[in-house]
């Protein structure tokens, strides 16, 4: 490598990190990236920044960066990484030596011993290396995914399905019942999704999810759990104040936007327990969602969805999102 660097991170790399980040950016037509922004990533992903962050130097100068997170589930112990080089530094070897040095502390961090433990990364058609530089490692491909996008203006008209109403998420009121809707809607997602409480505040204090942006779908008041037709009730998620919750979709805001500076938005989740589908609820709330990103200032908004989810992609596209580009899920295990 030469001239290559690969150290750990400190406070003092965020400005020139930020700065790279939104190089590639503005480079790749993305999103850019604000000094909030980045350290909400780090908190969401509960990294320690001095030792869960790779930072590549080319001769002295920041070509790269990379880091690493932990999630563990009944079924894994998982960690994922995101990272990002230079376009002029590209081809260079400096991705290897960031995610060599990410699969090393993974390896270091390993709790789980009596279940698989295994590193994530994404590789994207709009950087074709990457999913060379998986396999050179020795991952194998786990799915693929989309990412999707459309403006926020002339969203459709939609009718509330009858038996519900839509709010937005309260603080100290919902966190606990938030977890557990959650958890039941994507508890046959892939690969596996699992929220916890943990992780739900720590969202909420990076900034993540913002209870303006997120909107849950009840059972109307006056109908108690267990009343009604079947399937009217059973299966909602009920808070101690007896509120039956059945869906919801979580946005995020960014102002530091697009290439061009203008606020755009993401719709981070959405979900629906598996007995109230089919009923219009996701139409419904990623429509509010949007609604609440455009009525923030965000032109445009976007979302991943698994390829072989067939069913959301057809709502996607139903309301007006477009493929942007795809990517690859791809997964290492650990020894």
């Amino acid at each position: 490598m030469g001239a290559c660097e690969v150290r750990g991170y400190v406070p003092s790399d965020e400005t020139a990190l930020v700065d790279l980040l939104n190089r590639v950016a503005v480079l790749e037509g993305g999103n850019r990236t604000s000094a909030r922004e980045w350290r909400a990533l780090l908190a969401l992903w509960g990294s320690d920044a001095g030792s869960d962050v790779a930072v590549a130097l080319w001769e002295g100068y920041p070509a790269g960066c990379a880091v690493v997170g932990r999630k563990e589930s009944s079924t894994e112990e998982f960690f994922p990484t995101e990272g990002v080089v230079l376009p002029e530094y590209r081809r260079r070897g400096i991705g290897t030596a960031l995610m060599k040095r990410l699969i090393a502390r993974a390896a270091a961090c390993r709790r789980a011993y009596d279940r698989p433990s295994r590193v994530g990364m994404r590789s994207s058609s709009r950087r074709p290396g990457t999913a060379e530089l998986a396999q050179s490692l020795g991952f194998w491909r786990l799915t693929s995914a989309f990412w999707m996008e459309r403006g926020t203006e002339g969203l459709p008209q939609v009718a509330a399905p009858r038996a519900f109403r839509f709010r937005r998420f309260e603080r100290d009121r919902d966190e606990r019942p938030f977890v557990h809707l959650f958890n039941r809607s994507f508890a046959d997602h892939f690969p596996p999704n699992q929220l916890t409480l943990e992780s739900l505040e720590s969202w909420l204090r990076s900034g993540i999810m913002e209870p303006e942006g997120t909107v849950l779908a009840v059972v109307k008041d006056g109908w108690a759990k267990g009343a009604g037709a079947a399937g009217d009730s059973e299966g909602a998620v009920w808070s101690e104040a007896g509120e039956g919750m059945v869906g919801f979709c979580t946005t995020s805001f960014h102002a530091e936007g697009d290439q061009d500076g203008r606020p755009v938005g993401e719709v981070a989740t959405l979900g629906v327990v598996p007995e109230f589908r089919r009923r219009g609820l996701g139409r419904t709330l990623l429509v509010l969602g949007l609604a609440s990103l455009r009525d923030r200032g965000a032109v445009r908004a976007g979302l991943r969805v698994m390829a072989g989810n067939q069913a959301a992609r057809t709502l996607y596209a139903s309301i007006g999102f477009e493929e942007a580009y795809r990517e690859v899920l791809w997964r290492l295990d650990l020894g």
